[in-house]
C-alpha cells in the first residue's frame, strides 16, 4: 500500500494537472527577491540562508491594511499562501522556517503548477528521510496532516473516533464548488487517543503486524458523502493511475500505482521491473 495521486486529490484537492515543480533555484540575492514578492524581508541571522522565520511572516504579514493598493494586496496574499504552504504542505523537520525557493513558484498566479504531484513527492522524500533519523527528538517534514487522513481512511490502526463536524458554511461561497470540503472533512473533529509514546508505539506496531487484508479499506472513496465534495477532488481523475515521476524542486519520486493495484479495485499482478530506479536517482542525474 502507499499514498497515491487518487488519495492525494481526494484528501487535498490540489491540482495534479500542470507544470512540473522545477526550475533554477539560486541563493544569490534571495532576500531581495523575497522582498520583491511580499514587500519586505528580514535580515538573515547567523548562518540562516534557507528562508524566513515563520514567526516573522505571521507577525509582519498577518493582516492587509485597509484600502491597500493592488500591489500591496498581492504581497499579503502571496505571503499568506507561502505561510500556509510552509506550515502545512512543505514543512521541513524543524517546522520554524519558510523556505524561499517555494515562494518563487507563487510569483505568477497563472503559472499552473502541479501542486499535487509536488507535495506528494515531498511527502515520499520526507518519509524516506524520517526512517533514517535516530535521535530522541527527531521529527519529520511533509504534509503529515493529509498523510494522517489517508491512514485513518484505510487502516484501523490508530484510527481516532469521529465527532460531530463543525458547520462548513463560513468557508463556502455560493456557486463556487472549489470551496467545498474534501474527504478530510469527515475527520474535522476527532477524539484522539493519548498515552505514552513508547506504549503507543508498541501497540501500533503489534496491530500493524497482525493486520490482514480483510481489515484494510481498499477503496474508501467509493461511497456517498453527506456533504458537497470539492469539485477539484476528482477533476484530474484521468491521471490517478499514471506511472510518472513526481518532481518537487530537488526531490524526484516515482508514482507507481501498478504496484498497489488493489487500491484501485484491480487484481494485482506481478509488477514489471521498470522503472528500476524508484528513488529517482537516475532521473535526477
Amino acid at each position: 500500500m502507499t499514498v497515491t495521486l487518487e488519495d492525494w486529490a481526494m484528501i487535498t484537492a490540489m491540482p495534479i494537472e500542470g507544470h512540473a515543480f522545477t526550475g533554477r533555484v539560486e541563493r544569490t540575492n534571495w532576500q531581495q527577491r523575497v522582498a520583491t514578492l511580499i514587500g519586505d524581508c528580514p535580515a538573515a541571522k547567523g548562518n540562516r540562508t534557507s528562508g524566513v522565520p515563520l514567526i516573522w511572516l505571521s507577525e509582519h504579514r498577518q493582516k492587509c491594511p485597509e484600502g491597500a493598493d493592488e500591489t500591496t494586496v498581492e504581497w499579503y496574499a502571496r505571503a499568506y499562501l507561502w505561510y500556509i504552504l510552509m506550515e502545512v504542505v512543505f514543512p521541513d523537520s524543524s517546522g520554524n522556517s519558510a523556505n524561499w525557493s517555494y515562494l518563487f513558484f507563487l510569483a505568477d498566479w497563472e503559472a499552473g503548477y502541479s501542486w499535487g504531484t509536488a507535495s506528494l513527492a515531498y511527502l515520499y522524500r520526507s518519509l524516506d528521510d524520517a526512517t533514517q533519523r535516530t535521535g530522541d527528538k527527531s521529527n519529520m517534514g511533509g504534509f503529515v496532516w493529509a498523510f494522517s487522513i489517508w491512514m485513518w481512511e484505510r487502516l484501523p490502526v490508530g484510527r481516532p473516533e469521529k465527532m460531530p463536524r463543525r458547520p462548513w458554511g463560513a468557508y463556502s461561497e455560493d456557486g463556487d464548488e472549489t470551496r467545498h470540503p474534501t474527504v478530510a472533512y469527515e475527520w474535522d473533529v476527532v477524539k484522539l487517543y493519548t498515552g505514552l509514546n513508547k506504549t503507543s508505539y508498541k501497540t501500533y506496531t503489534n496491530e500493524l503486524d497482525a493486520l490482514t487484508h480483510t481489515q484494510v479499506n481498499w477503496c474508501p472513496y467509493d461511497r456517498e458523502w453527506d456533504f458537497d465534495l470539492n469539485v477539484m477532488c476528482d477533476a484530474d481523475r484521468g491521471l490517478w493511475r499514471c506511472i510518472v515521476p513526481m518532481i518537487c524542486v530537488y526531490a524526484f519520486e516515482w508514482h507507481l500505482p501498478h504496484r498497489v493495484a488493489t487500491q484501485f479495485g484491480v487484481y494485482l499482478h506481478t509488477p514489471p521491473g521498470q522503472p528500476t530506479d524508484t528513488g529517482g536517482h537516475a532521473l535526477h542525474l
